[in-house]
C-alpha cells in the first residue's frame, strides 16, 4: 500500500502542531518518522491511521482519498507502547480478536494464530495469558495481532520505548524482519535515532510542526540539510564560517568552497566526531590541538580536542586511544565529509 500525506495541517486549541506537511511511503516500504517529543509526529501518525481529522489536507492509500474514512474501514494495524492486550485474553485470544470482529470462522481464525505465532517466533504461546509474558513477548503478541486482518499498512507507535536496551535491539530487528517477510508498508514512530536509522528504508526527521529532511539513514547522518537534522541525528561539531570568495573561513581554517556558495554568506560547518582522524590519504583539513578530556565508551574512546577557543569532539573505535589528556595531536578531516549549510549574507 502506497501512503500519500498532502499539505497536512493540524491545530490543537490553537496551537499548530502540523504545519503543511507532505510525506510519502510507497509500497512494502519501512518509513520511520523520527523527531522529539512534542514534534508532532505522533498527531500525524494517529491522521493516517483515521483516529484524527486533520484541519486540511489530505490523506491518500494507493492514490484513493482517505481523509474521511473512519479508522476500522482503513485496512490498517497499529502497534501501540504500551502493547494494549486483553488482561483477560489468551495470547491466541488476543491475536484473533480482529478476526472474530469480522466474522472469521474458527479454522481459519486457528490457523492465521498458528502463521502468526510462528512468525513472532511465538510457537506454542497459544494458551498462555499475558500476565505468563515478558515485555518483549507482550510487543511480539501486539505485532501478531496488528497484522491478523491481514492489513495493507502497519503503524508502530514509539514500540520499543518501554524496554530496556539490549531487548529493544533484538526486537526491532525482528521487526524488521517481519515487516520485509509480509511485505507490508509500515510507519515507525520513534525520538530514537538508532532504531530509525537501524531499522528503516527512508526516515522523515520531524522538529516543531514540520517535516525537516526525508531520505535514506546514510543520506540523513552523511548530509544533513539542516542544523536541527544535524545535532539531532547522531553528534556533530557545529562551526560558524563565512564565504570569501574560493574558501570559506572558520575558526579552524579555511576549507574550500566547493558548493560555490555566494560570497558574503554566514554557513554552518558540520563535523561529525568520526571524521577527525590520525591519518588521511584523502585531500584534508589539518587540525593541531589539545586533547582536553577523554572517556572510554566500550568499544570507542571519545575526546574533546581544544584549537585555540573552539572544541571539536572526536571519536576512535576501538579500546586504544594512542593518546592521553594533555597531549597536543594533529587530526584530519576529509573534506569530502564536511558538510556546508547556508545561513545569511552578511551584507
Amino acid at each position: 500500500m502506497k501512503v500519500e500525506l498532502r499539505n497536512i495541517t493540524h491545530a490543537f486549541d490553537g496551537q499548530v502542531v502540523l504545519d503543511r506537511v507532505s510525506l510519502e511511503a510507497a509500497d512494502g516500504e519501512m518509513l520511520s518518522i523520527l523527531g522529539p517529543s512534542g514534534c508532532g509526529k505522533t498527531t500525524l501518525l494517529r491522521i493516517v491511521a483515521g483516529l484524527i481529522k486533520p484541519d486540511s489536507g489530505s490523506v491518500l492509500f494507493d492514490g484513493k482519498e482517505m481523509t474521511d474514512v473512519p479508522p476500522e474501514k482503513r485496512g490498517v494495524g497499529m502497534v501501540f507502547q504500551n502493547y494494549a492486550l486483553f488482561p483477560n485474553m489468551t495470547v491466541a485470544e488476543n491475536i484473533s480478536f480482529g478476526l472474530m470482529v469480522r466474522g472469521k470462522r474458527p479454522a481459519e481464525m486457528r490457523e492465521r494464530v498458528r502463521e502468526l505465532l510462528e512468525l513472532v517466533g511465538l510457537s506454542g504461546y497459544d494458551k498462555r495469558r499475558t500476565e505468563q509474558l515478558s515485555g518483549g513477548e507482550m510487543q511480539r503478541v501486539a505485532l501478531a495481532r496488528a497484522l491478523a486482518p491481514g492489513v495493507g499498512l502497519l503503524i508502530l507507535d514509539e514500540p520499543l520505548s518501554a524496554l530496556d536496551a539490549k531487548l529493544r535491539s533484538g526486537l526491532r530487528r525482528e521487526i524488521r524482519r517481519i515487516q520485509r517477510e509480509t511485505g507490508v508498508t509500515a510507519i515507525y514512530v520513534t525520538h530514537d535515532q538508532d532504531e530509525a536509522l537501524s531499522i528503516s528504508d527512508r526516515v522523515a526527521v520531524m522538529s516543531t510542526a514540520r517535516v525537516e529532511q526525508v531520505g535514506t539513514p546514510a543520506e540523513i547522518y552523511a548530509h544533513p540539510k539542516t542544523e536541527f537534522v544535524a545535532s539531532f541525528v547522531g553528534e556533530a561539531n557545529m562551526l560558524g564560517g563565512v564565504v570569501k570568495g574560493d574558501v570559506i573561513e572558520t575558526s579552524i581554517g579555511e576549507i574550500p568552497n566547493i558548493d560555490k556558495i555566494e560570497d558574503g554568506k554566514v554557513v554552518k560547518i558540520i563535523i561529525r566526531p568520526e571524521e577527525l582522524r590520525r591519518d588521511c590519504e584523502e585531500e584534508s583539513l589539518a587540525i593541531t590541538g589539545r586533547i582536553i578530556s577523554m572517556e572510554s565508551a566500550g568499544g570507542e574512546v571519545k575526546g574533546l580536542l581544544a584549537c585555540g577557543e573552539t572544541e571539536l569532539r572526536f571519536r576512535r573505535y576501538g579500546t586504544e586511544a594512542w593518546f592521553g589528556t594533555g597531549d597536543t595531536v594533529k587530526f584530519y578531516v576529509p573534506l569530502k565529509s564536511i558538510r556546508v549549510i547556508s545561513q545569511r549574507s552578511t551584507s
